[in-house]
């Protein structure tokens, strides 16, 4: 036989046998395991009395070489932000995603992940929006505009995990800012955007529009509160159109992408789903009922093979067959 990889599989060419009883048997690699992990936090709430959008949660995708299967691993989702609150942190390994930023009224911007936006306050354009911090999980918010009619302007959007949220200007609230699409579930899904800016009645600024998972800004007609950001996509709530309150933050997710031939294991307080793609199993994480949760890993029993069994020719050619096997 000869063998070779490719594309992280090894490869078996086996082109003869000496008798019709020869065998072969598999065993797991020997060196660690390698898991992708996406790590979302919670978003930050929409703030209240003409209000910001809340900053998306922070968003980190990345691998983790050589884990060991004899090792519990902290696994935390962090829950979305009420109103004019920070979002809670997500953990899995030595990473953590920040909680998004507060959206904001007339009081300071909330930094996290990404930033929460700014206020109305002031005659001019307010500068004391949110900041991604630490920086490299987020974008800022945007900043709020008064437009001259102290106190009630319009406010920013929140920021995204993609691109900061937009500002207040010319009468429309600032939208939040873009999230980050990803394939580690096998489909494009994108998540953590920025919450919608909330808009003012009296002056006639429309509310933004939150994005990617993130809320809309509170409508002016009828006067409302913010909507909240979606469960799971870590997006911030949206601001507050006039006296009303923010929307909440939507809470984060891990997702975790490990070879089919190992499985994971939680610990009784986290909620999840599974799914597969050629080759992996997909672990998604949307809830854990404390900070101390775990997972922990085991190869799984058996292996996957793929194969190609070809018979000698004859006077018409030899058969084929083609497959895969869990052996």
């Amino acid at each position: 036989f000869r063998s070779n990889s490719q594309s992280g599989y090894n490869v078996y060419l086996i082109y003869a046998t000496s008798t019709t009883s020869e065998t072969v048997s598999f065993a797991q690699k020997p060196s660690g395991l390698t898991v992708q992990s996406l790590v979302v936090a919670g978003g930050g709430g929409g703030g209240s009395n003409y209000g910001a959008g809340g900053g998306a949660g922070g968003y980190v995708e990345t691998f983790h070489t050589n884990l060991s299967t004899s090792t519990n691993y902290t696994v935390t989702v962090g829950a979305g932000g009420s109103a004019a609150t920070a979002g809670a942190n997500s953990v899995f390994v030595t990473i953590t995603a920040y909680g998004g930023g507060r959206g904001t009224g007339s009081t300071p911007a909330g930094n996290g992940g990404s930033g929460g936006g700014g206020g109305w306050a002031g005659n001019a354009q307010n500068s004391d929006y949110g900041t991604a911090s630490p920086a490299g999980q987020g974008s800022p918010g945007g900043y709020g505009d008064a437009g001259g009619l102290s106190p009630y302007g319009g406010s920013g959007g929140g920021g995204g995990a993609g691109n900061p949220g937009r500002p207040a200007i010319a009468s429309f609230a600032g939208d939040g800012g873009e999230g980050v699409t990803s394939w580690i579930n096998g489909s494009a899904t994108t998540r953590a955007g920025g919450g919608g800016g909330g808009g003012s009645t009296p002056y006639n600024y429309a509310s933004g529009s939150g994005k990617d998972g993130g809320g809309d800004g509170g409508p002016t007609s009828p006067s409302g509160n913010g909507f909240a950001g979606k469960a799971t996509l870590g997006g911030g709530g949206g601001g507050a159109a006039d006296s009303n309150t923010g929307g909440a933050g939507g809470s984060g997710c891990v997702v975790l992408r490990i070879p089919s031939t190992y499985r994971a294991t939680f610990s009784s307080g986290v909620t999840y789903s599974t799914s597969t793609v050629t080759g992996y199993v997909i672990y998604w994480v949307t809830a854990t009922s404390t900070t101390s949760e775990t997972v922990s890993f085991s190869a799984a029993s058996g292996i996957d093979v793929e194969y190609l069994v070809a018979a000698g020719g004859g006077g018409a050619g030899g058969e084929v067959k083609i497959g895969r096997a869990h052996v």
